[in-house]
């Protein structure tokens, strides 16, 4: 059913049933798909480039389970069968029944927020139609600019010129940001706000030293974390995770010291180190700097088509730290109003504190995130 369906079937109901059903919704989101090994069955996969190797596939959410098999594994756990084909109709049949739960949760929340605060949904409807209609405006203004340039100037010159003048407005405007913007000036000042804000939630152990597991050299990490356990009974998992902690001023250098952090992030996880009596390897590290927060974020480049644009090599950054298990450290809110944290990786949040009527609520997103095994063709 759709959000629209929810809607109707759910109209009449008992704002206590609404309630209660909602946060059965929460749970059933929250655990996704364990991937129990009893789940798990012996699939053959053909790759993009036609070869075919023995994988585990989780018959739950669809996902590929690990490396690739050696022939003696699969023949030990096949015995005289054949293995079937890999089935990619489980991971769409997960990936709809998950969509489902979130059409009913969306549905059962306005519901919700319509009975309990009936003055916010209108409100939220005037400003996307103000929007909406202030977009058609600019629209309609800009058209008439170039009706008027027509018959002058080519169309190539009316559209370099357009691209000229944004390209300098947007210059202007990240000035603006740049001077109005309290940002940070150091990695010691990231240091203390994270100290201060986090400890709360996690046992945080300042310069932790370890050593490279291939190469053998000494390395140091900024931070090893651990879970408290209020956040172990709320699904966060109770294992040991590195913070590696970075100022980059976007004013100056960002390219090469953001590239040179994010390695020296993965590194980490390569890595192995000495904290409470044992030498331990982290289960997944966290790259945290300036631009976790979004009003830095917002300072970096990212101007028309102009070909250095800051905020697209950051994303690339990201995208490929997400391979070796680095995600970022999300703050929500600013450095002095802040909301709570995220736990993001590129292709989605392992899991976010946040605040709901003055306390703190917490919410497994995806446990898949730090999970997965990213090695060879995953």
């Amino acid at each position: 059913m759709s959000s629209v369906d929810y809607a109707a079937q759910w109209a009449d109901a008992p704002v206590e049933e609404i309630v209660a059903r909602l946060g059965s919704l929460l749970d059933q989101m929250k655990l996704g798909c364990n991937c129990e090994p009893a789940r798990q069955e012996v699939r053959l996969r053909t790759t993009s480039n036609g070869s075919k190797h023995h994988v585990m596939q989780c018959m739950g959410c669809g996902e590929q389970r690990g490396n690739a098999l050696g022939g003696k594994a699969a023949k030990a756990l096949l015995g005289d069968r054949s293995a079937e084909a890999f089935d990619d109709q489980v991971h769409t049949a997960y990936f709809l029944s998950r969509r489902a739960l979130s059409d009913e949760h969306c549905a059962l929340d306005e519901i919700w927020l319509s009975r309990e605060r009936p003055e916010v949904l209108p409100s939220l409807r005037a400003a996307r139609e103000a929007d909406e209609a202030r977009s058609e405006r600019i629209k309609a203004a800009v058209a008439r600019c170039v009706e008027e340039l027509q018959g002058e100037v080519s169309e190539s010159q009316v559209a370099d010129a357009l691209a000229k003048e944004a390209v300098a407005i947007r210059k202007r405007h990240r000035l603006a940001l740049v001077e109005a913007t309290k940002r940070f000036k150091s990695e010691p000042e990231l240091k203390a706000w994270l100290e201060a804000h986090l400890s709360e939630d996690f046992i945080l152990k300042p310069e932790v030293v370890g050593k490279h597991m291939s190469e053998g050299v000494r390395v140091q990490i900024d931070y090893i974390a651990h879970a408290k356990p209020h956040l172990i009974a709320h699904s966060f998992e109770p294992v040991y995770f590195g913070i590696e902690v970075k100022f980059l001023d976007q004013t100056d250098g960002f390219t090469h010291k953001a590239s040179r952090g994010i390695w020296q992030t993965v590194s980490y996880t390569d890595s192995t180190f000495f904290v409470d009596g044992e030498w331990r390897r982290l289960k997944f590290a966290l790259f945290f700097s300036n631009l976790c927060f979004d009003e830095e974020r917002e300072l970096l480049e990212g101007v028309g088509m102009q070909p250095e644009n800051d905020r697209v090599t950051w994303r690339a950054l990201l995208q490929l730290a997400n391979h070796a298990n680095v995600g970022s450290l999300e703050i929500l809110g600013n450095r002095e109003a802040w909301r709570g944290w995220a736990m993001a990786f590129s292709s989605g949040r392992y899991f976010r504190r946040s605040m709901r009527d003055g306390q703190a609520v917490y919410h497994l997103s995806n446990a898949n995130m730090i999970n997965k095994v990213r090695i060879g063709n995953f």
